[in-house]
């Protein structure tokens, strides 16, 4: 399939590869030493309430923008926290629950370290793509696949930019009367949640019902006020957000369904989205599983996951086709939605059904 759509950036922290002789963005595993991945540590899976990951926010956060959508009619500015106002936090506090993991926040964010940090304070490129793929091709297709009751679930979402184009459609597009959406959020390391993950969906729902068009970089200050209006406002939208942290595993599987939300009505569809998250052979299973467990809890043909990832992950031994042998063999089915076109490494975004 041709490369439909593209994208622009400047941030610092969308991470570039120097030798990419593309000039694209760099992958995963320019920063993973293959002889440092090791069997999953286990880190306990926890749910954590806005509530929560809201009362833990600075009075500001500095901000930029990526262009999702092209430079074209349809697309549009999403602002993102800046990386070094991250990093402003991180030292200032200098209290996460895992001190071996503030040393890697807090120091090269760069570099990945296996179980320790996996790298979600950077934006990776096939997170954009995946974005600019749900931005131009999901949200406007013919199918009206997002237009119920949906669950959206993002894994290893990083800087959630996925998540955050969803967040924007539904809050600028007519949506359907008594419609309920739950947005999740998962990532490996806790902080991620609330150092990016949270800043930037406030972000999007500030630029997306201001009333007021706001530059594409500056500053916010999160004034208690503005934050009530955050939360009564999603709720009143029918809109429910969620964060899970931790090792993947059954555990993290059980606290990422939100039967509560949706009190098992019918009707209800899953999208699950997931960027660079198969270049492990150590987590390709679990991985693998916990997208399963999540199409199989949902209704037959009414649940799908977008994975977007590199074709290889050279040195690592992770990649497409390792990855479609596991989800075959646990009653998977896999298609090409979109793949990137020369020069440059070859990405793609696959569809997972069962």
């Amino acid at each position: 399939m041709a490369d439909a759509f593209s994208f622009g950036f400047t941030s610092e922290d969308i991470v570039q590869d120097p030798e990419d002789i593309s000039g694209g963005l760099s992958s995963k595993t320019l920063f993973i030493e293959a002889g440092n991945i090791s069997k999953i540590d286990e880190r306990k899976p926890q749910l954590h309430r806005l509530e929560d990951l809201l009362a833990a926010l600075p009075e500001k956060i500095e901000y930029s923008s990526l262009i999702i959508g092209g430079n074209g009619q349809g697309s549009f500015e999403l602002p993102h926290r800046e990386l070094h106002d991250v990093r402003v936090q991180l030292l200032a506090q200098g209290d996460v629950e895992h001190p071996d993991e503030f040393d890697t926040l807090g120091g090269s964010l760069d570099d990945i370290k296996t179980n320790v940090y996996e790298g979600g304070l950077k934006t990776w490129e096939c997170s954009l793509d995946l974005a600019t793929y749900l931005a131009t091709e999901v949200l406007q297709s013919s199918d009206r696949f997002v237009d119920g009751d949906l669950h959206f679930i993002e894994l290893g979402a990083g800087t959630a930019v996925p998540t955050c184009v969803m967040l924007h459609h539904l809050l600028t597009k007519t949506r359907p009367a008594h419609r309920t959406v739950h947005l999740s959020f998962a990532d490996f390391n806790s902080p991620v949640l609330g150092l990016v993950i949270v800043p930037n969906l406030l972000l999007t729902w500030y630029s997306a019902r201001s009333g007021q068009s706001i530059a594409s970089e500056g500053s916010l200050e999160l004034s208690q006020e503005l934050i009530a209006h955050f939360k009564e406002d999603l709720a009143s939208m029918g809109i429910h957000l969620s964060g899970t942290s931790g090792s993947w595993s059954e555990d993290f599987s059980q606290l990422m369904l939100p039967s509560d939300v949706f009190n098992h009505q019918s009707g209800v569809r899953t999208l699950i989205a997931a960027s660079e998250t198969i270049y492990s052979p150590s987590s390709l299973s679990a991985f693998t599983r916990i997208v399963v467990n999540a199409l199989g809890a949902a209704e037959r043909d009414n649940a799908k996951a977008l994975i977007a990832a590199k074709r290889f992950y050279f040195g690592v031994g992770g990649g497409v086709d390792a990855f479609r042998q596991e989800l075959i063999e646990l009653g998977g089915s896999l298609r090409i939605a979109w793949e990137s076109t020369p020069p440059g490494v070859d990405r793609l975004i696959l569809e997972a059904t069962l």
